[in-house]
Parts: C-alpha cells; structure tokens; sequence
C-alpha cells in the first residue's frame, strides 16, 4: 500500500511518498481421513467389523478436509484397493468429478472449510482369507489378518503441492 503527501507553500512543493507492507499468513493445510464398515455378502452389516469369509464387503469413505486458510485445487486422490469403484466416471483418475458431496458452491475447488467425501467398495478374496490379508507389519513374513487401505492425497496452491495419506486396517477373524 503506498501513500503519498503533497504539502504547498507560496513558492515551493514538497511531496514524499512512503509504502507499507502487510505480511499474508499463507497456511495451507490439507487433512484427510478414512472410515470403513464392513458388510456381509447380502449386504447387511457386519456389526462388529471383523471379516470372517470370502465375499464380505469393505466399504470405505475417505474425508479430505481444507483446514487451511488457501483455496486448495487439483485435487487428486490415490487409493489402489478401490480405485474402480471410487473413479465414478471412469476417467482413470479420482477427482472432484468423483466425489459424493461437500463442493459446496461447485466450482471445482477444495475451500477453506470444505470437506470432500469419496466413497468406495472392496470385496474381499478368498485369496485375501488364504493369506491372512494384505499387510505383515512385522516383516516376518507372515500377514497379520488385516486388510490393508491406504489413501493418498494431492492438492496444489498457487505455488506448491500438499500430500497427505491416510490408512485403514480391517480385522480378519
């Protein structure tokens, strides 16, 4: 912001001109999170969230959330156990054409205060049963009945690219 002054006297001008800055507080913040239910084969619900065969459904919802105080785009989302039934459109990619609802105004944009919600389904193997799931946190070789989920986020501003990732773990029984 600049300011100038401007004084007359009867035989002269005097002027000066001075410029004060103001400090942005550019805080991007991006966070996500990610639920799952599980359901038995005929789709009525598990009601303690433990997979117990071959057909059981995970259905998952992952939150992403502009907690910031910068418009957030380009918003992607990375998940490779649902990324079939997440991708809605079946454009290759999951995106704000993908979402089941918070583009509040429905520009295309992840506001300062929106929340996104994605949703997507897993129906589990009896590979996944055979194997005792998908993930061995002890690398012993073994997998630790558990299905494994892993959702990964990007979102740009202006001039740099926020990550954030979420997991979430499914009981075998």
């Amino acid at each position: 912001n600049a300011e100038s002054v401007e004084a007359h006297t009867q035989d002269q001008t005097v002027s000066a001109t001075t410029t004060a800055f103001t400090q942005i507080d550019f805080d991007p913040l991006l966070s996500v999170t990610k639920s799952f239910d599980v359901l038995n084969f005929d789709r009525s619900d598990h009601i303690d969230d433990v997979i117990d065969k071959a057909r059981d459904i995970i259905t998952y919802t992952v939150s992403l959330k502009n907690e910031g105080n910068i418009t957030l785009t380009d918003v992607r989302v990375t998940d490779a156990l649902i990324a079939d039934s997440i991708d809605t459109n079946d454009d290759g990619k999951i995106d704000v054409f993908d979402i089941n609802g918070g583009d509040t105004n429905s520009n295309g944009v992840l506001d300062v205060g929106e929340t996104w919600t994605l949703s997507g389904e897993y129906t589990v193997t009896q590979a996944d049963m055979d194997s005792r799931g998908n993930y061995d946190e002890l690398g012993d070789g073994t997998n630790d009945d558990v299905i494994r989920n892993a959702a990964s986020v990007e979102a740009k501003t202006q001039d740099q690219t926020l990550n954030a990732t979420t997991r979430a773990y499914t009981q075998l029984d």
